[in-house]
């Protein structure tokens, strides 16, 4: 599937779904291919357990085609922002946390 975007911010934020099976994304600046990753999502539903931020201020004001096997539901929930911050809604207020995505539980260390 291919799906083209507009960019009008410094981050695409792309959806993760952790457990799932990993699809190549490749991303294309006309016929420039300008980033290539392996992305676990979720192809049935729209259904993510975190935001992965890509920085894309040097393409403001330009157009990029996102290519991969992901499904409507992965492109339809790619945003973007100037303020690459978690959403808070599973990160707990009083505990230490990654801004994104997990690194197991470090607070024994702490």
């Amino acid at each position: 599937m291919e799906y083209t975007i507009n960019v009008t911010s410094d981050y695409l934020g792309l959806p993760v779904r952790a457990a799932q099976e990993k699809e190549l994304l490749e991303i294309f600046q006309g016929e420039n291919r300008v980033y290539e990753f392996q992305v676990p999502v979720c192809k049935e539903e729209a259904i993510y357990d975190y935001y992965a931020y890509l920085p894309v201020k040097e393409l403001q004001g330009k157009s990029l085609t996102l290519k991969g096997d992901m499904g409507e539901a992965f492109f339809a929930h790619i945003m973007q922002t100037n303020d690459p911050v978690q959403e808070q809604k599973t990160k707990p207020l009083l505990h230490f946390t990654a801004d994104r995505g997990w690194i197991n539980d470090p607070n024994g260390m702490v």
